[in-house]
């Protein structure tokens, strides 16, 4: 399963609000949601992220995992 986690830490750690990552930056809510709720988003969103960070896709994307009930 894919995490984004990692996302909302770099978010916090450079203090870039989801708020101001939608307006700023015009990621919409949706795909804000999707992120938190580690839905798949494109990779044109990512680069974008990345670019905003300062930070490498490794920094926000994490691969977990799933436990022997999620499958």
């Amino acid at each position: 399963m894919i995490s984004y986690d990692g996302l909302f830490r770099q978010m916090r750690k450079r203090e870039i609000s989801q708020y101001r990552l939608h307006k700023e930056f015009g990621v919409s809510k949706s795909r804000i949601y999707y992120m938190k709720h580690n839905k798949y988003v494109n990779t044109d969103l990512i680069d974008l992220l990345c670019r905003v960070l300062s930070c490498g896709v490794q920094d926000i994307i994490s691969i977990e995992e799933k436990e022997e009930s999620e499958a």
